[in-house]
This record gives C-alpha cells, structure tokens and sequence, in this order.
C-alpha cells in the first residue's frame, strides 16, 4: 500500500508540474539548484579569490578523493549539484514506467527532449550565476547524465568525464570492451580522461567515443597518496588491521542471477574464498585484542554487511557481536584508513595498489577458486604476481599477518610494471594534467 502511494504520489507531482508554465517550470528548477548547488566541501576561504576555472560537478559522491586532489591544486574551484537534486528533476520529466535504458536517452524520446530543452535553460543560467566553465561527472554510462551531456553539447558548455573506473586487469579488458559495445555507451563530450593505456584500448574497441577525445593523465586520487605516503605515522604506533572486503562476484565473475554480487551457491564465485578470509579475520582478531580489526566495504547495502555477518557467525568460534574488537564499516576514507593500519589485506582491488605505493604492510589472499577456477580469469595482476605479497591458504594467511603485528621487516613495493598499467604515472601531477586540459577548452 505503501509503494503504491508513493508511485500514485510521484505520477500526480508530476502531471502537476509539467502542466505549469515553462516560465515557472524554469523559476522552479533554478530555485532547486540554487538552494542545493554547493561549493566543494574542503574549499577553503581564499578559494573565492583568483581567476580560478569553476566546474559544475555531477555525481561528486562517488569520486571524492579525485576532487580533493584536483581542489588541492588551488587552480580549480568546484560546485557541487547533487545526485539527489539531479534524480529529482529527471523523475520530474521521464515516465516512471520507463526502463530507462541508455539506447532511449540516445533516441531522444519526447519525454528526454522536453528534459534536455529545460536543462539549457537552467545550466545557462547557472553558468551565468557561478561562472561555469565546465562540466565534471565520472563515468560516461551513467543514465542519469546523458540528458546533461545533451543540454551542454547544445548550449556550448564543455562537458567532461574523469572516468573512476580504471582497474580493468588484462584478464577481463575484452569481456568489459564487449559489454560496453553491446550496451551502446557512447561519449559525446569534450574529454574523457583515462588513467592508462589499457583503458583506451577498451574504450576505442568498443567505440564509445573518438581518439581525440581521450586524454590520458593518470588517476588524481593517487596525487594525494604521492604527496603524504612520506608523512605517514611510524608503524609502531598504528593499531589497526584493515580488511578491504570483497564480492562473490570479484574480478568480474558472472553469477547464475547478474542482478546480485553475493550468492548461497557455493559453485558460484569466489565463494569458498570470501569466505575463509573473512573467518580468518575474524579469528585474528580474537587472538589480538590489542588490535583494532577493520572489514571496509564500499558500501552497506545490498546484503554486504549480512554475508559479511553470515560468514563469520556460521565459521568462528563466536559471534561476530561477541568480538569487540572487530567492526564493519563502508562509509571513510580508503587512503586514510590504509596510512592507519599496521596491515591490510586486498583482493582484486584498488587498495592493492594504494596498499602498496603507501608502504603499509600487505597480504594478498590466492587460495580457494582464486588458485583454481578463476585463477586465469578474474584474478588481476598476473603480469606481477610474481612480485607481490601473496599468501596461498588459510593458515599462511593467519601466520603472515601475525608477523606483521610482531613487528617483521616488510619488502614489498609496488611494481613498475603495476604503475605503467595501471597509472601511467605515479608522480603527483594527475591533477595538473587533467587541469591543463580542461584550461585549453577554457581558452579556446
């Protein structure tokens, strides 16, 4: 009953709406956007002065260690439209019935023309007020900005991705070219700024957008790493012990249902392997009371925390309550939480990388469907394996991170050949790059 008010509700707002005048339809969406459009959150006083480039931020909350980096430059001042306020105004416009797929925001069906002619109204008007000189979002799939991209293309107001997702691993860069093919992605933007060469690869085989429109300049989230990998805090004094979780669908396996990343079927994923390093986890954590015990997700929703809660409390010897030293959390700063700990394991992640290039004690779990099924498939960096702090069971697991707590040498670093795939770059200047860029649309 509740649903069906809230979708009865939604369809009357807006038939409501879009019976109004275009005037006060417009006075309506520039009030919104006034109200909710806010500078960077880490911008300080002195940003207001200079001759700074402005950009119009789309999606913010999902790349908030690239704006800081780029915010840190001082040459960039950031706003902020939030993903709450975009959602709304295309509920607003577009059928609630509607799958919404990318193939019709491309088709441009009336219900997106008559989205997009409004937009040029509004981002005209916001460009005025905050002097926009571009617009920032970061990735070239998401629905939701297709109609932005539209209206900018229209009006002339540069429109450019920093796309955050760079770690596709050679092992599964043909399958994501041949999804991103035959869900129709396309880039009409001004430019699409990559991390490496392997993405261009990708992105160029599946036609999502031209050469020129791609510019390589590394990612900027690791500027922050390059400049404060040097002030971390001496391992002495660092209490925790991260464990940055990871999917039965890591790596890019598909599940029988695609729809969820978790599954009770053993057979599938990286089941058996989710599941001996979180209990294993959980063990250390009960042999180390001194220690703070840490399972990072990148979010809470969509059962997580449940499988996490599952495992642990059907596999230890007690509850995962009854450890108080152990905590889930998905919400912090990844980089931060890395400099903190003593140790951290990673699977098939960017925390590998980050782990690494910040010097903080490593392990990397290869057991289970990790050392067989998938052992070729969905286990990135094979080209560096080799290099890398592997551990190869259970036990092996347990008895390297022991050490690390007592204190042994670690001598690892991050490989070459990693940053080359995967960075291009590890210098600091990502940030400066990109900004170079965007600054040559800005003069042109």
């Amino acid at each position: 009953m509740k649903d069906f008010l809230k979708k009865n509700f939604s369809i009357l707002i807006r038939r409501i709406f879009l019976s109004l005048p275009l005037g006060l339809r417009d006075y309506i969406l520039l009030f919104l956007c006034k109200k909710m459009i806010k500078p960077y959150k880490k911008a300080s006083p002195s940003d207001s002065e200079g001759d700074k480039m402005n950009v119009l931020v789309l999606n913010g909350e999902r790349f908030p260690q690239d704006l800081d980096a780029l915010n840190e430059t001082k040459a960039i001042r950031l706003y902020l439209l939030p993903v709450s306020l975009q959602s709304l105004i295309n509920s607003i416009f577009l059928p609630t019935t509607q799958s919404f797929t990318i193939k019709y925001y491309l088709d441009k069906s009336q219900e997106v023309e008559d989205l997009v002619t409004s937009l040029n109204r509004v981002l005209e008007s916001i460009r005025t007020n905050l002097k926009i000189d571009s617009v920032l979002t970061c990735a070239f799939y998401y629905r939701q900005d297709f109609p932005y991209q539209e209206s900018c293309k229209r009006i002339g107001l540069s429109y450019n991705v920093l796309f955050r997702e760079y770690m596709k691993d050679e092992v599964i860069s043909d399958k994501t070219a041949e999804r991103y093919f035959e869900n129709g992605f396309k880039f009409y933007g001004d430019n699409l700024f990559l991390a490496n060469e392997k993405l261009k690869e990708i992105i160029l085989k599946s036609q999502v957008c031209s050469e020129e429109q791609i510019k390589i300049v590394g990612s900027p989230r690791f500027d922050t790493i390059f400049k404060k990998s040097k002030e971390s805090e001496k391992s002495e004094s660092k209490k925790n012990v991260t464990l940055f979780s990871f999917l039965h669908a890591a790596g890019g396996v598909q599940l029988s249902n695609p729809l969820f990343f978790f599954t009770s079927n053993p057979e599938e994923g990286f089941f058996y392997l989710f599941q001996d390093v979180h209990k294993s986890f959980a063990e250390l954590a009960i042999k180390n009371p001194d220690y703070n015990f840490i399972i990072k997700t990148k979010y809470a929703a969509g059962g997580w925390f449940k499988n996490i809660i599952n495992t642990i409390n059907s596999n230890c010897e007690r509850n995962i309550e009854e450890i108080p030293n152990l905590k889930l959390q998905s919400k912090g700063d990844s980089q931060e939480l890395i400099r903190k700990s003593k140790c951290v394991i990673a699977f098939n992640s960017t925390t590998v990388l980050e782990t690494l290039l910040e010097g903080t004690a490593l392990v990397i779990p290869l057991f289970n469907e990790a050392a067989s099924k998938y052992k070729d498939t969905n286990v990135f960096f094979q080209n560096s394996l080799s290099s890398l702090p592997v551990v190869k069971s259970e036990e092996e697991l347990k008895s390297r991170v022991g050490d690390y707590l007592r204190d042994k040498e670690y001598a690892y670093k991050c490989p070459e050949r990693m940053i080359n795939d995967f960075l291009y770059k590890f210098d600091g200047k990502s940030s400066d790059r990109m900004i170079k860029e965007l600054n040559l649309i800005r003069q042109s």
